[in-house]
């Protein structure tokens, strides 16, 4: 799965079912199912799990370094 292929994922579960969760929460639970070492190399000031606030930052960053780990 690439990056534009998990945004595109990410958008159409939450959309079919949250689950309860905000956004980040659970597009990071989903990176985590996907990639854990991609999940647990996101650095703390980017991660959005606790604050939607982040969503756009932790995306960049995503976007940036998603290469960088294989699947």
């Amino acid at each position: 799965m690439n990056f534009t292929q998990f945004c595109a994922y990410v958008a159409d579960e939450f959309d079919t079912d949250s689950r309860g969760q905000r956004f980040g929460q659970f597009m990071m639970n989903q990176l985590q199912g996907i990639s854990p070492q991609l999940y647990e190399a996101i650095p703390g000031n980017v991660d959005c799990f606790y604050s939607d606030k982040l969503v756009s930052s932790c995306f960049a960053w995503l976007g940036e370094n998603w290469d960088k780990y294989s699947f």
